[in-house]
C-alpha cells in the first residue's frame, strides 16, 4: 500500500511538473511568435502589392500605403510628413493607404490627431502585408506595383518619396503642396 502511494505521488509530481514546463515553454514560444515577422519584412521594386478591399489602384497615378502605429515614436515623428502628403495627394493624383494590427477607429484617430486624412484605412490581422515594422511607406503604381519602399522614420529620405511621387523636395517646401 505505502508503494502505492508513493508511486501515485511521483506520477502526480510529474505531471504537475511537466504541465508546468508546458506552460513556460508555450508562453515563449508564442511570445516569440509574436515578435518576430512571419513573412518577408520587405517589398522590392517591382512586387505586385496584394489587392486591398476599397482601393482601386487604377484610380490614381500612385499610392502610398502607411503601416502606422498609434504607439510608435517613429510614426509619431513622422507624421508632420504624412500630413504634407495627404494635403498633396489630390493635386498629385495620389492615394493615401494606411494600414495598421489596430482597430479602424484607433488608426483613423491617431492620424486625424495628426491632421493626416486618408483615403482608405485597413486594420489587419493578416500576414498578407509583408511589412515587420512601423512606420513602413510604401509607394505604388497605378497597378498596384511596388516603386519603392521605406522601413523606419524618413528624417533625411523625406525627398527621395517626394521626388518619386512628383513633389517639389527641400525642406523649405512643406506646406506649399495643398489641396
Amino acid at each position: 500500500m505505502r508503494r502505492l502511494t508513493l508511486d501515485t505521488a511521483t506520477n502526480v509530481g510529474l505531471l504537475v511538473a511537466s504541465a508546468m514546463m508546458t506552460i513556460v515553454l508555450g508562453q515563449r514560444l508564442w511570445s516569440q511568435y509574436l515578435s518576430s515577422p512571419t513573412v518577408p519584412p520587405t517589398y522590392q521594386q517591382g512586387d505586385t502589392f496584394p489587392e486591398v478591399e476599397r482601393v482601386n489602384y487604377g484610380a490614381s497615378d500612385k499610392t502610398v500605403v502607411l503601416f502606422v502605429a498609434s504607439t510608435c515614436k517613429y510614426c509619431t515623428q513622422s507624421m508632420p510628413f504624412y500630413e504634407e502628403l495627404a494635403r498633396g495627394r489630390t493635386l498629385l493624383r495620389t492615394q493615401l493607404l494606411a494600414v495598421g494590427f489596430e482597430p479602424e477607429s484607433t488608426i483613423t484617430s491617431y492620424l486625424a490627431g495628426h491632421r493626416v486624412q486618408t483615403d482608405a484605412v485597413l486594420s489587419t490581422l493578416s500576414r498578407k502585408f509583408k511589412f515587420a515594422a512601423t512606420p513602413t511607406l510604401v509607394v505604388l503604381d497605378s497597378k498596384g506595383v511596388v516603386l519603392n519602399q521605406w522601413v523606419g522614420a524618413l528624417n533625411e529620405r523625406q525627398n527621395e518619396v517626394r521626388q518619386l511621387l512628383g513633389m517639389p523636395t527641400g525642406e523649405h517646401i512643406t506646406g506649399v503642396v495643398s489641396q
